[in-house]
């Protein structure tokens, strides 16, 4: 990831621990069970959105101060197509990749390059 790669739109954010993050996602995921994907309609840029914007409106009904680090990110996956995730910075100060649309978490290993990132 190069600099001018990375939005970030708020001064401060919350860096939660990997396992109490994930706990909270399953949640989230589960609540939006049976995935309507269609291509080009509600796909994976769309499931990133969806995910971010849900984490955040869920963050501001019980008032955090700053939001999670929590954002989307789009890559090149290994096989080479551009696709679009979520990406996480945690408070052991790792960094996972989150596929809303599978419910599935990796690491920046898992693809090839990371063209964009927007917290």
């Amino acid at each position: 990831i190069v600099k001018g790669d990375i939005f970030i739109s708020d001064r401060k954010y919350i860096l939660l621990p990997d396992r109490e993050f994930r706990k909270f996602i399953f949640k989230w995921h589960a609540s939006h069970a049976d995935p309507e994907n269609r291509p080009e309609v509600f796909d994976c840029d769309d499931w990133a959105l969806l995910a971010k914007a849900d984490i955040i409106r869920g963050q501001n009904k019980v008032g955090c101060k700053a939001p999670v680090a929590f954002g989307r990110a789009a890559v090149e996956t290994i096989e080479g197509r551009n696709h679009m995730l979520n990406i996480l910075m945690t408070a052991e100060g790792g960094i996972l990749l989150y596929e809303p649309q599978t419910n599935k978490f990796s690491g920046l290993d898992s693809v090839r390059r990371v063209f964009r990132v927007e917290f």
